[in-house]
């Protein structure tokens, strides 16, 4: 996947300097290694706040049935250096990168974290969506069609756990 980085910006004047921050937004899928409790998952997210916050990044977590769904957003060095560090956490496997483009604005500005814990009801309302059986299948369906999952992500933004 070829992505064009934005160019920092030059001096407008003698006195200003302004230099741009490009904002990445990064959409991943991955297996836990096994079902997460709800303390698991806590604790997860509790860490996982903090951590974002100290590095100016956003973002909305899905968990369903052994499988997770993030983005991140925020300054590009920060999404890329995080994204590396979770291919390499062992509480996951088959880490795969869905969508990474740059935005002119945060999609979750507010959320050093969103979460929802996903369920076949959740997916079974919503227009375009399926239920799945297998956590495999929720994967796959993703993967085939990465734009699906911000369309997913996005549709939690009112309704999720900050």
């Amino acid at each position: 996947m070829l992505i064009q980085t934005p160019q920092a910006s030059t001096h407008f004047s003698p006195d200003y300097t302004s230099t741009f921050t490009p904002l990445l937004s990064l959409v991943y899928t991955s297996a836990s290694i096994h079902l997460m409790t709800e303390a698991e998952l806590d604790a997860l997210l509790m860490k996982s706040r903090e951590h974002n916050s100290q590095l100016g990044l956003t973002g909305m977590l899905l968990y369903y049935d052994g499988a997770f769904m993030q983005v991140l957003e925020g300054p590009e060095e920060n999404v890329r250096m995080l994204y590396t560090r979770i291919g390499q956490d062992p509480r996951h496997h088959r880490v795969i990168r869905l969508l990474e483009e740059y935005i002119p604005e945060r999609n979750f500005p507010d959320w050093s974290m969103g979460y929802h814990r996903l369920k076949r009801a959740d997916l079974e309302r919503m227009d375009g969506m399926m239920s799945f059986v297998e956590v495999d299948e929720f994967l796959n369906y993703f993967r085939e069609s990465p734009k699906r999952s911000m369309i997913l992500l996005q549709s939690f933004l009112k309704s999720s756990r900050l």
